[in-house]
């Protein structure tokens, strides 16, 4: 797990920035791997940088996200806010 903007419940204590993002190797994940960002936005900034550096989709989160059911159950807590994902072109 890494997060990418501060340490939330002690659960990371490795941060990834997009600046980061090329150092990654593609080739670490299947094709078909799953990511997931929790962060607030990521949706709308994170996920699509990650998909250019590595190839596969993340689902992320279009507004904030909340944790008050605990580190591991975000929910969005944008009105109109939701989760999506951006999928690879050679996956379409």
């Amino acid at each position: 797990m890494f997060d990418y903007s501060n340490n939330i419940d002690g659960a990371s204590t490795v941060f990834l920035h997009t600046r980061d993002l090329p150092l990654i190797d593609a080739r670490a994940f299947r094709r078909d791997a799953v990511t997931t960002s929790w962060g607030c936005h990521s949706g709308e900034y994170w996920v699509d940088r990650w998909r250019q550096a590595t190839g596969t989709y993340m689902w992320g989160a279009v507004g904030k996200t909340n944790y008050t059911y605990g580190p591991m159950m975000p929910i969005i807590s944008t009105p109109g806010g939701r989760w999506v994902k951006v999928v690879p072109p050679e996956a379409k």
